[in-house]
């Protein structure tokens, strides 16, 4: 048994929702992990669990990945989806761009979220930003035809340069009647959001389809 503070899991239980790359026979999409062609939705860097939990209860058709880099967030992640039993939930301990690239299926995903990037405010760091045109070829590549792309952040420079490149990138079209907005209608908030809010931040939305 692993405890992480007052997070106890069963090995069983880490199985249930850790999946492994290792283990895989071939890359991921609905039809390897959940044994379905439901559609197929991603979250990059889902923290603690907290959006990634409600959307998958009220989405209970859908398949839902989470990928976090930190160990502890993911198991904080699984102790929470143990506890209600979510089975159109899985979870990859890793980093996100080297798990897009080599992990997941070309056309095997249906939406992909990224809630609260790490902005990496500081200039000499800006080279750490996820968000640059190779990981939107990643992208590209791995949306279904007229896949989503939505994107949140309470960084407006940030923000606005990930708009800038989307919208600079015929690939895809913007899936707003504006520009972008900053209130998402059944968007569940993450716990960056919910903070955010509470602090009366502003925050920005974005939804591209792939134009395909």
């Amino acid at each position: 048994m692993i405890k992480i503070k007052s997070y106890p899991l069963s090995d069983d239980q880490i199985n249930d929702y850790l999946l492994r790359i290792g283990d895989l026979n071939t890359r991921i999409s609905s039809e390897s992990c959940f044994n379905n062609n439901r559609p197929l939705h991603l979250e990059i860097g889902c923290g603690n669990g907290h959006f990634l939990l409600a959307r998958s209860q009220n989405y209970p058709q859908i398949n839902f990945m989470g990928i976090d880099i930190s160990r502890k967030r993911i198991l904080k992640t699984i102790y929470k989806l143990a506890k209600i039993n979510s089975p159109n939930v899985q979870t990859i301990l890793g980093e996100s761009k080297s798990l897009l690239e080599q992990a997941f299926a070309d056309k095997s995903i249906d939406t992909c979220y990224l809630n609260f990037p790490d902005p990496w405010p500081k200039r000499k760091h800006h080279k750490n930003r996820l968000m640059k045109k190779d990981f939107l070829d990643l992208l590209h590549e791995k949306l279904t035809a007229n896949g989503r792309f939505l994107a949140v952040s309470d960084h407006e420079s940030y923000f606005l340069e990930i708009l800038d490149l989307l919208e600079n990138d015929n690939r895809f079209v913007n899936g707003l009647s504006t520009r972008y907005s900053n209130e998402f209608e059944a968007y569940e908030p993450s716990l960056f959001e919910e903070k955010w809010r509470q602090e009366g931040r502003e925050i920005y939305y974005l939804k591209f389809i792939k134009n395909e």
